[in-house]
């Protein structure tokens, strides 16, 4: 295998992995973002003695 083809096969695995991470980066913060709200509103229903 020449150089240029293991370089290139080495950057596409790496692009790969990078979108895979993005992904999960992203999932994780829209389950973060989730996970705000209901602690949000559930610290808004404890001051206000339950009510909504």
């Amino acid at each position: 295998m020449t150089d240029e083809r293991l370089i290139g096969e080495v950057l596409a695995l790496q692009s790969k992995r990078l979108t895979e991470l993005r992904n999960l980066v992203d999932k994780l913060e829209a389950q973060a973002n989730a996970n705000g709200d209901t602690l949000e509103r559930i610290h808004r229903t404890l001051n206000d003695g339950g009510a909504k």
